[in-house]
């Protein structure tokens, strides 16, 4: 991977193209195809993801992103908040000062948060 760090932006544009034009064979895509057709919809679980008023449930584990030692300039960051996010059915995993915790961030329809709190408490 050394060899990457002296390329110019177009070259490493260049040499991933190349690359994915490697990886990306008939027969590689044939056979994608032909799980999506298998499996789409043949279960509970769908490939794809509505951002509203779906079915789906989806994870996102942010703990390992090192978001309290960034600094630009006036120290590391004191506290991390996500903005606003139109959406339901997401849940993300967020780290905290405090190495032993964590802070989880869910964003679901009224209903089933109310589920989701009732199974809870």
């Amino acid at each position: 991977m050394s060899d990457l760090d002296d390329l110019t932006i177009d070259e490493l544009a260049q040499r991933i193209n190349i690359e994915k034009r490697q990886l990306m064979t008939t027969e590689y895509i044939e056979s994608a195809l032909a799980f999506i057709d298998k499996h789409y919809r043949s279960s509970m679980i769908h490939l794809g993801w509505q951002t509203t008023g779906g079915n789906d449930l989806s994870f996102t584990n942010w703990t390992r992103f090192p978001l309290y030692r960034c600094d630009f300039g006036q120290g590391g960051a004191k506290q991390f908040k996500l903005c606003s996010i139109q959406s339901d059915g997401l849940i993300f995993i967020l780290p905290t000062m405090n190495n032993d915790e964590i802070e989880l961030h869910i964003t679901l329809q009224t209903e089933h948060a109310k589920v989701l709190l009732s199974k809870l408490i």
